[in-house]
């Protein structure tokens, strides 16, 4: 419905702007914020191997919490809402001045909670994006067969021509990026092993879709789910220790941070306007039905 498309897109931008506030406070507020007496004040208390509140990890891993909370109250608000005529459905898709001051009371209110919150909030959030990658998978999953079948649908040799140049390139990409990660990162046999391990489950991937008894098998899903697969690798080992990390700084390069913000805008975009329809990301089958 057209109440709740608006409603997915009122939520991706409170997620956006979350996640510019954080990249903002991350990397450039800090000489703003060491100047507001307060704000110095009120980070003493931080342990001093990390950033104070109110800039750097500190300032991502609160807005992240109270970002979190936000849209696990929602989820608790909605839990069991499975068609448009529940009346708990307007608490998803109504009351967006109630709902964008509560988000942004939570947003300035997580910042003076104390740090052993935080810190408690971060090994949370370590199980947390585990399972979004998982998730991504399943979007990357989702957006390769819509893909492959609308190209395969035109029924033209120019288009299967245009679908095998991609997994090409795809497959070049990882072979690059194996590369890179043997040349920079085999200071440590832990780099040399999950490396190793990406290219063979690379290879049992693309075995496996093109195999004869692979229901709707096909190459581009295994091309786009490598070399997604090989990245992870790849930015997991910039962030290293300069003892197994032979690109020091490239954890916190611009290019390596925008690409990470880019694919998890494009995975949460993606989905919030696909969950209704998609196969792989939902089982609803009814016009009914709350999305």
């Amino acid at each position: 419905s057209v109440g709740s498309k608006a409603a997915r897109a009122m939520y991706v931008t409170l997620f956006v702007v979350s996640m510019g506030s954080s990249w903002v406070l991350r990397d450039y507020a800090q000489p703003l914020v060491r100047k507001l007496p307060w704000a110095v004040r009120h980070g003493e208390g931080v342990d001093p191997s990390e950033d104070s509140a109110w800039c750097g990890t500190q300032a991502v891993m609160r807005l992240s919490a109270a970002t979190s909370f936000f849209f696990v109250l929602l989820a608790l608000a909605t839990a069991n809402v499975k068609t448009i005529k529940d009346t708990r459905n307007a608490i998803h898709t109504k009351g967006w001045g109630l709902k964008v001051f509560l988000w942004l009371a939570m947003s300035v209110g997580a910042f003076w909670l104390p740090g052993s919150a935080i810190k408690a909030y971060g090994e949370l959030a370590r199980v947390g994006s585990a399972v979004f990658l998982l998730v991504q998978v399943l979007i990357l999953l989702d957006f390769a067969y819509e893909w492959n079948e609308s190209w395969v649908a035109k029924d033209d040799e120019r288009w299967f021509a245009a679908l095998f140049a991609v997994c090409i390139a795809c497959y070049l990409g990882v072979v690059s990026l194996a590369g890179v990660s043997f040349a920079f990162f085999s200071h440590c046999s832990i780099n040399v092993f999950f490396t190793s391990l990406s290219c063979l489950l690379v290879l049992v991937l693309t075995a496996a879709s093109l195999h004869p008894k692979s229901h709707n098998g096909s190459l581009l899903p295994a091309a786009v789910v490598s070399i997604y697969a090989m990245y992870l690798n790849f930015t997991a080992m910039t962030s290293e220790t300069d003892e197994c990390n032979g690109m020091p700084g490239a954890s916190t390069s611009q290019g390596v941070l925008g690409g990470g913000l880019a694919l998890t805008l494009v995975s949460i975009v993606y989905s919030a306007f696909r969950a209704g329809s998609s196969q792989v990301l939902s089982t609803e089958g009814s016009s009914d039905l709350a999305v």
